[in-house]
C-alpha cells in the first residue's frame, strides 16, 4: 500500500508540472497573439481609410487637371481648394471639403525658375506653371496622409508681356494715351466731351431760378447742385440734372428755399448746404421726397455762419468763423450731434477732404 502512494504522488507532482509549463508558453504566446489579432484588425481599418483616400487624392488630380483645361484663369489665383461637381464638369471652391472620415485640400501656389530656367524656391516669377500640392489626410486610430505635387503648365495658351512705349504705341488708344515716365505706359486721355487743355463754353448757360446770386455748386456723375445766397432773391439751392449728350444739356430737376447759401455739398439722395442760420448752420435736405424736404441740419456752438460743408462718409464737416467743426451724418434727420472741433489760423471760408485729411 506504500507503494502505490508513492507512484499517485509522483503522477500528481508531474500534472503539476506540465501545468505550469503550459502556462509558462501561454503567457509567451498570448500577448504575441493578441497584439497580432489587434493588428490586423488596425491594419485592416487603415488600409480600407487608405483606399479611400487614395482614390480621393486620384479624383483630385483629375478634377484639377480637367478645371486646368477649362480655362487657365480657373487655376490662376492662390489660395486652398477643393473640386466641386459643376454640371457635367469640375470646378474649384474655396478651402478643404470633408469625405466621409477624410480631408482633402489643393493648395494652388506660384512657380519660379532659376537662370538656367530650372523651378527653384525663387527667382523669376513663371506666369505660365502653377504648383498643386493635393493632400487627403485622415485620423482614424492615428493620423495619416497621402499627398502628391503636380505641376501644371499653360500648355494650350501662350503669354504675351508688353511693357515698353513700343508694345503700347502698336495698339489703339481709346481715351487713352502712351507715355514714357518709367519705360512705357498707358494713362488716361482728355475725360468726356472736353478736353482740359483747351476749355470752351460749349452747353448752353442755365438761368437759375429767381434773381439770387450763384455762389455755391457741387456735382456728381450727372447732377449739379448750385447754391444761391448773396441775396435773399434766389432759391437755396436748386438740383441741376447733366444730360449725356454732345454738348451736355443742364435741366432743373427741383429746388429748395428757405435759408441763404454759402456753401454746397451734394450726394445722390441728400443735399448739405451751409447757411446764415444761427440755429442751423449746416441743413440737411432730402432729394428723394417729393417736394424736397429738410431732414435734418446741424447747430454749431456759437453764433456765427456755416461758411462751408463737405461730407466723406458718414462724417460731416464744416467751418464757421476760425473753427473746423466734424459733426455725425450716419443718420440724416433730426439735429446731428458734434464729432470734435479744431480752432484754425483764421477764418475757414473753404474746405476738402481727401484719405482723412480735410484742406480748408
Amino acid at each position: 500500500m506504500a507503494r502505490l502512494q508513492i507512484s499517485i504522488n509522483s503522477k500528481s507532482g508531474q500534472s503539476l508540472v506540465e501545468f505550469l509549463v503550459a502556462m509558462g508558453i501561454a503567457a509567451i504566446l498570448f500577448p504575441a497573439l493578441a497584439t497580432g489579432l489587434i493588428a490586423s484588425r488596425e491594419g485592416s481599418v487603415q488600409e480600407g481609410e487608405r483606399t479611400e483616400a487614395v482614390a480621393a487624392l486620384t479624383e483630385g488630380k483629375e478634377a484639377v487637371r480637367i478645371v486646368r483645361d477649362a480655362g487657365w484663369v480657373n487655376i490662376a489665383a492662390n489660395g486652398t481648394f477643393h473640386p466641386v461637381v459643376n454640371g457635367a464638369t469640375w470646378a474649384l471652391a474655396a478651402g478643404t471639403e470633408t469625405i466621409g472620415d477624410l480631408t482633402r485640400a489643393m493648395v494652388i501656389s506660384d512657380v519660379y525658375r532659376d537662370a538656367a530656367g530650372n523651378i527653384a524656391s525663387a527667382g523669376t516669377l513663371d506666369p505660365s506653371t502653377k504648383r498643386v500640392d493635393i493632400r487627403v489626410s485622415w485620423n482614424v486610430l492615428f493620423p495619416s496622409v497621402v499627398s502628391e505635387t503636380l505641376y501644371l503648365t499653360r500648355h494650350k495658351m501662350a503669354v504675351v508681356v508688353q511693357t515698353t512705349e513700343a508694345d503700347f504705341a502698336a495698339g489703339t488708344n481709346t481715351r487713352t494715351v502712351v507715355t514714357n515716365t518709367g519705360g512705357g505706359e498707358v494713362t488716361l486721355g482728355a475725360g468726356g466731351r472736353a478736353d482740359w487743355c483747351a476749355p470752351n463754353l460749349s452747353i448752353t448757360p442755365l438761368d437759375l431760378p429767381k434773381s439770387g446770386v450763384a455762389n455755391a455748386i457741387s456735382a456728381i456723375v450727372g447732377r449739379v447742385f448750385a447754391g444761391t445766397g448773396d441775396n435773399a432773391s434766389g432759391v437755396s439751392f436748386a438740383n441741376v440734372n447733366i444730360g449725356n449728350t454732345n454738348p451736355p444739356t443742364a435741366s432743373i430737376l427741383g429746388t429748395f428755399d428757405g435759408y441763404k447759401t454759402n456753401d454746397i455739398f451734394g450726394e445722390a439722395d441728400y443735399v448739405y448746404f451751409a447757411t446764415d442760420n444761427n440755429f442751423k448752420e449746416i441743413v440737411i435736405i432730402n432729394l428723394a421726397s417729393s417736394p424736397y424736404a429738410e431732414a435734418g441740419y446741424f447747430n454749431a456752438p456759437g453764433n456765427g455762419n456755416g461758411h462751408s460743408v463737405v461730407v466723406a462718409g458718414t462724417t460731416g464737416y464744416m467751418t464757421t468763423g476760425d473753427k473746423l467743426y466734424t459733426f455725425d451724418v450716419s443718420v440724416k434727420s433730426g439735429s446731428r450731434p458734434a464729432l470734435g472741433s479744431v480752432t484754425l489760423a483764421a477764418e475757414g471760408k473753404s474746405i476738402s477732404v481727401v484719405s482723412g485729411y480735410a484742406f480748408i
